[in-house]
């Protein structure tokens, strides 16, 4: 079969059909949390929900991640390492909350680079301290609620 006479549908670049209708293309059934006929919901929309679900309450894994995310935080402070101090606050603390299902703490992260710029460096140091004393808070939180069992 030559790929040339039968271009695929994706690659049409206007929204008439390869028959000819001037109908716009219909989206595929089940797809982007459209429910299927059969009254099922998608694979897609159904592992979306489910992720949101379980994510919620901190596994094991998660807190021993939160653990780590802490000692990296301190090291790079203590270290007076901005680069990595940035780093760490921005990439792993927000892949973390979002993990974890706690939207606030991924904002707080990406405040703290993205947000604005930082006249000096007391100010930086000032507001990763703050995201510091978040996750210490949360950890807090999470240790008087379920102590991890060794």
């Amino acid at each position: 079969m030559d790929s040339l006479s039968n271009p695929p549908l994706a690659l049409a670049s206007n929204p008439v059909d390869r028959a000819g209708s001037d109908a716009a293309p219909q989206r595929r059934p089940g797809i982007g949390g459209t429910p299927l006929a059969d009254g099922s919901v998608s694979h897609e929309s159904a592992e979306a929900g489910m992720l949101r679900c379980t994510m919620n309450a901190l596994t094991p894994k998660l807190k021993l991640g939160l653990d780590d995310l802490l000692a990296d935080l301190w090291y790079a402070r203590r270290s007076g390492d901005l680069g990595r101090l940035a780093l760490v606050s921005y990439y792993e603390v927000r892949r973390w909350a979002k993990m974890a299902g706690d939207p606030t703490l991924v904002e707080h992260s990406s405040v703290l680079l993205m947000g604005h710029p930082h006249p000096d460096r007391d100010s930086f140091l000032a507001d990763a301290d703050r995201l510091i004393g978040e996750l210490e808070t949360l950890r807090e939180e999470v240790t008087a609620a379920a102590p991890l069992a060794h």
